[in-house]
C-alpha cells in the first residue's frame, strides 16, 4: 500500500513539472513580458525630466504663496515699528540721517495710532490681562514688556503712545502695566513723565506719595516727585499731613541723596500753601547736617533766607552728573 502511494506521488510531481516547463517556455509569454518591460522603461524615461520640474515647482509654489500672504498681511505701520526697533538695535550713536529716519518712523506710528481711536484698548472678558486691541498695540505692548530690548527704544515707544493720545486718554494696557507687579520701574517712570494726571484715578497725590515712600527704584520715585511738583491744582490737592511723609523720607538714612534733594525742592511748592509748617521743616533740614547732605541743606537754607553751607566741587559734580 505504501509503495502504491509513493509511485502515485512521483507521477503527480512529474506531470506538474512538465506543465510548468511548457508554460514558461512559451514564446508568446516571453514576448508579452518583454513588451511590458519595455513599456515601463519608456514611461520612466519620459517622466524623468518632468518629475524634476514637478519636484521643484512644489516648494517654489508654496514659497510664493507664503510670500504673497506675508506681503499683503504686513501693514505699513508694522514696518515702521520694526524699522524703529532695528534702528535702536543697530545704530547706538544716532546722528544725521539716522535721526531723520527715526523721526519719520516715529511720525508714521503716531499717525497710525491716532487713526485707531486714540489707541484705546478694551480689556478682555475672561482675562484682565488680555486686550482686544489692534495687532500694532499688542506688538507695542509686547515690546514694552521685553526686558531684552534697548531701554531707549522702549522709552521712545512710550513717547509715541503719549503723542498719539493728545487728548489725555491713557490706553488701558499702560494703566494695567503700571498696576502690574512685574512691570519695569524705569518704563513706569517714563510713563509718569510722558502722561498727565489722567494716569491715576481717585487721589493721584496719595498715589505718588506712596511711591515716594516705598522701596521702588530711584527713577520711579523721582518721577513720582516730578508729577507732584507739576500738579496743576496744588491748592486743592496739597495737605499739611503730606509734610510728615516727606519728612520721614528726607531724614531716612537709606534715602538716595538725589531723591532727598528733589524732595527738599518740592517743599518749596508746599511752602506756598503751608508757609509756617514748611518753614519749620526746612529749618530742621538745614540744622541736621548729620542726617542730610550739604546740597539739601543749601536748598532748605535758600528757601528760608539762611546763610548757605559750604559745598565742595565734588558734591556739585555728583549732583549734576548723577
Amino acid at each position: 500500500m505504501k509503495k502504491k502511494l509513493f509511485l502515485l506521488s512521483l507521477r503527480i510531481k512529474r506531470k506538474l513539472k512538465n506543465y510548468l516547463k511548457k508554460f514558461f517556455l512559451r514564446e508568446d509569454l516571453g514576448q508579452k513580458f518583454d513588451f511590458k518591460l519595455a513599456s515601463w522603461r519608456r514611461l520612466f524615461k519620459c517622466l524623468r525630466p518632468n518629475s524634476l520640474v514637478l519636484a521643484l515647482s512644489v516648494p517654489i509654489t508654496l514659497f510664493g504663496i507664503y510670500y504673497l500672504v506675508a506681503f499683503f498681511s504686513i501693514s505699513p505701520k508694522a514696518v515702521c515699528l520694526e524699522a524703529l526697533k532695528f534702528s535702536f538695535e543697530n545704530d547706538k550713536a544716532c546722528r544725521g540721517n539716522c535721526v531723520l529716519y527715526r523721526l519719520e518712523n516715529k511720525t508714521c506710528l503716531i499717525e497710525a495710532l491716532k487713526v485707531k481711536n486714540d489707541i484705546q484698548a478694551s480689556p478682555g472678558v475672561n482675562d484682565k490681562n488680555s486686550f482686544q486691541s489692534s495687532s500694532l498695540e499688542k506688538k507695542i505692548f509686547s515690546y514694552l514688556k521685553d526686558e531684552n530690548l534697548d531701554y531707549n527704544f522702549r522709552f521712545e515707544l512710550v513717547n509715541v503712545i503719549a503723542q498719539a493720545s493728545s487728548d489725555g486718554v491713557v490706553p488701558d494696557f499702560l494703566v494695567a502695566y503700571l498696576d502690574g507687579p512685574l512691570g519695569d520701574e524705569k518704563i513706569k517712570a517714563e510713563i509718569f513723565k510722558a502722561f498727565d494726571w489722567e494716569l491715576v484715578t481717585g487721589e493721584p497725590l496719595a498715589y505718588y506719595l506712596a511711591i515716594i515712600k516705598s522701596e521702588a527704584s530711584l527713577e520711579l520715585r523721582l518721577a513720582a516727585a516730578l508729577k507732584i511738583s507739576a500738579y496743576p491744582e496744588k491748592s486743592l490737592a496739597f495737605k499739611v499731613k503730606d509734610l510728615e511723609l516727606l519728612k520721614e523720607v528726607i531724614f531716612k538714612p537709606q534715602t538716595p541723596a538725589y531723591l532727598r534733594q528733589s524732595l527738599v525742592l518740592l517743599l518749596g511748592d508746599y511752602r506756598h500753601y503751608f508757609p509756617e509748617e514748611s518753614s519749620l521743616l526746612l529749618a530742621e533740614i538745614e540744622r541736621t547736617n548729620f542726617r542730610t547732605d550739604n546740597i539739601s541743606r543749601a536748598f532748605a537754607a535758600d528757601f528760608i533766607g539762611l546763610p548757605l553751607p559750604e559745598i565742595s566741587q565734588e558734591e556739585w559734580n555728583r549732583y549734576y552728573n548723577r
